[in-house]
């Protein structure tokens, strides 16, 4: 059966679908907007999915997501979603078990991908309220200091036809001068992507953009817009057609959006809205002014785990994530990492380090999300920046070794090295530094000399480099490029038989 609005009462009697849209899906009943761009699996698994628990409970009436499909390659998720009345099935899986949601909040889908005047029109309409972001660091087009990249070919066409944006960026800044021009209310501008400091990051690309169209719009913007920070988390994979089938068919539905993802999920955002928000705190969303310091646990622990896992877990001939996080000696690799780590956080309230590791340790070994290492190996070079430079330094001040982290950065220059003389391997490895990082890597193994990698790779200060690549080199001798013996030295290094930094 379709998975559609007309079909939605008979498929909700199917036992085993647990929820499904009990709200009001019509679009003339929305009259507090969402406009979100890059809707993704990740903005579905998670933002959508929100809103939608929210509406389920009576709690958010007049809220709905007006999705925008802006790139070339949202086209088959724009009109398989317009065939479904904008439904799709989100299955939450755990090992054996799963829950199964039709999702119904997004009420609108608008496609914008050849012409921008829809999602302008969309995003300056009076009933807007928000415009959300899921289009990662990429899509911010900000340069290596944070600012926006002036020379980036879309800014610059944005710059030259401001009335015809091409960026995310630029569609914002044009709706925005739309709605200052008629004297609407101004909008929040909430990005929900996996950055530092993302609302900060949003708020530099759009006054950067619109300062360099237009001075007046800047500043109307920095005195009216806001721009909340928020940490999201929720591991959603993408996955095979041929997995989405069998699910699909094992409860007798059609459809073509269906998205898996785990159970777990967490959103924390700051109460920083200028026009209206939805009452999230009701859904499970933690409201707070400390948005920062969850940022740090999460991006230290899951995604440095993540990063740390990935390396080592290929050299071990690994391919999934389950299957590297539950091996016995990885586990505890990734133990002593996230602990190395955690001795650097501030305390949270609510929160207890210790479990919130194995609970991570516990996601990434889960059987049902049958994600990709090389997928969480994307990108290192900007990863690492952004996940281990903050607990290096605060390692560094108090003079405490660092072994784990050390070896984290050794194993990703031993696995580099290694792609080099494995074709099939470097295929599916995706950075936008490979090849200066290959012949980084190369250059390290054969010296035995890590410091001019962390030079090229790490922003670190002189005392910090020195101190940090005594002992990235140290565990660089140990391996001596052998990868043949990584499992008994990974053995060796968790026991903490080697490796005591001038203890």
């Amino acid at each position: 059966m379709q998975l559609n609005q007309r079909n939605l009462g008979a498929l909700a009697k199917h036992v085993q679908i647990s929820d499904y849209p009990r709200y009001s899906r019509d679009p003339d009943n929305c009259n507090m907007r969402i406009c979100h761009i890059g809707v993704g699996g990740f903005h579905r698994a998670h933002q959508a999915n929100y809103l939608h628990q929210l509406l389920q409970q009576g709690g958010g009436q007049g809220w709905g997501i007006y999705g925008i499909a802006l790139m070339p390659n949202d086209l088959s998720l724009y009109s398989a979603m317009q065939a479904q009345d904008k439904l799709y099935s989100l299955w939450e899986l755990e090992g054996e078990e799963r829950e199964v949601r039709i999702i119904g909040s997004i009420i609108e889908f608008v496609n914008a991908i050849n012409d921008r005047e829809p999602a302008i029109s969309a995003i300056s309409h009076p009933d807007t309220r928000i415009v959300s972001l899921t289009i990662t660091e990429k899509g911010y087009c900000l340069d290596a200091s944070g600012e926006l990249d002036l020379t980036h070919p879309d800014i610059t066409q944005d710059i030259a036809l401001p009335e015809k944006p091409t960026s995310a960026i630029g569609l914002i800044v044009r709706a925005l001068m739309r709605r200052r021009d008629q004297d609407l209310p101004p909008v929040t501008v909430m990005s929900c992507d996996n950055l530092i400091a993302n609302g900060a990051q949003a708020r530099k690309a759009i006054i950067g953009l619109a300062r360099a169209i237009d001075t007046d719009l800047a500043a109307w913007i920095e005195a009216h817009v806001s721009f909340p920070l928020s940490m999201v988390d929720r591991i959603t994979p993408r996955p095979k057609s041929s997995i989405c089938t069998q699910l699909a068919n094992s409860i007798g539905i059609e459809d073509q959006c269906l998205l898996v993802c785990e159970s777990w999920k967490q959103w924390i955002l700051e109460d920083n809205f200028c026009n209206g928000r939805p009452a999230f705190e009701r859904a499970g969303v933690t409201i707070t002014d400390s948005v920062h310091l969850y940022e740090a646990m999460k991006v230290s622990m899951l995604n440095g785990g993540h990063s740390a896992l990935s390396h080592i877990g290929i050299l071990l001939s690994y391919q999934r994530v389950d299957e590297a996080a539950s091996d016995p000696d990885l586990q505890q690799w990734l133990n002593g990492y996230m602990q190395e780590i955690e001795e650097t956080l501030t305390p949270l309230p609510g929160i207890n380090f210790a479990e919130y590791r194995q609970s991570l340790i516990t996601r990434f070994a889960n059987s049902a999300i049958e994600d990709s290492l090389f997928r969480l190996a994307e990108d290192s070079s900007s990863k690492f920046q952004q996940c281990l430079l903050e607990p290096l330094r605060k390692r560094f001040h108090k003079k405490d070794p660092c072994p784990y982290i050390a070896a984290a950065i050794t194993i990703w220059i031993i696995f580099l090295d290694s792609l080099s003389y494995q074709d099939e391997l470097l295929a599916q490895y995706k950075d936008s530094n490979t090849t200066k990082l290959l012949r980084l890597a190369r250059q390290t193994t054969a010296s035995n000399d890590a410091t001019a990698f962390l030079v090229e790779t790490l922003n670190l200060e002189t005392e910090c480099l020195n101190y940090f690549s005594t002992q990235v080199n140290e565990v660089l001798t140990g391996i001596n490029n052998d990868i043949s013996s990584i499992r008994s030295w990974i053995r060796e290094f968790n026991l903490g038989e080697i490796y005591i930094f001038g203890k």
